[in-house]
């Protein structure tokens, strides 16, 4: 378990390196305009960077600069679908690595047996919704869901549909 740890603190060392990396360099600027992609691969771009607190200000750029060129509604459509696909990746890598070790960490210092009543065991769903639904980083609900029992595709859909209405509320925000 421990070597586990270790391995998961190395991959978001790195992760958050390269974030860094791709804001100071304007690189993600760079590739959606330099190439001229069509609305909709950029709203799908934007869109899988919205999941991510480090991606997200670039983003929520890109999303306003499809709203004020009049393309809100493909970019909801296909940014939320990008953003479920961006918390699908998130989800996965936390339900098979850092949750599961947590999980484990939390149910060895017997933490878990306040799980036994039925509406504790819904908290972390709705905590990890209401924060996927909010501002705050997408990660957090995440890792919230990422304890529970909820079922992949269950998971798609409700990403989907929360992080639609926020990016159609940025976009809404500057019409």
């Amino acid at each position: 378990m421990r070597y586990s740890i270790i391995r998961d603190i190395i991959i978001i060392s790195v992760s958050i390196i390269i974030a860094i990396f791709i804001v100071k360099t304007d690189f993600i600027n760079w590739v959606l305009f330099t190439y001229r992609l069509p609305p909709f691969l950029l709203a799908l771009l934007a869109g899988i960077f919205y999941a991510s607190i480090f991606t997200a200000p670039l983003s929520i750029a890109a999303i306003i600069a499809l709203a004020q060129d009049g393309f809100l509604i493909s970019t909801v459509i296909f940014g939320g679908i990008g953003a479920a696909l961006g918390d699908l990746l998130i989800f996965k890598f936390l339900k098979l690595g850092i949750a599961k070790n947590i999980v484990i960490f939390l149910k060895q210092k017997k933490v878990f047996h306040i799980q036994q009543k039925r509406i504790l065991r819904i908290f972390p769903i709705c905590a990890g919704l209401f924060i996927i639904a909010s501002p705050l980083p997408d990660e957090i609900g995440i890792f919230f869901l990422g304890t529970s029992k909820i079922k992949e595709g269950y998971f798609v859909i409700l990403a989907y549909f929360l992080n639609a209405v926020g990016i159609y509320l940025v976009g809404l925000s500057v019409l």
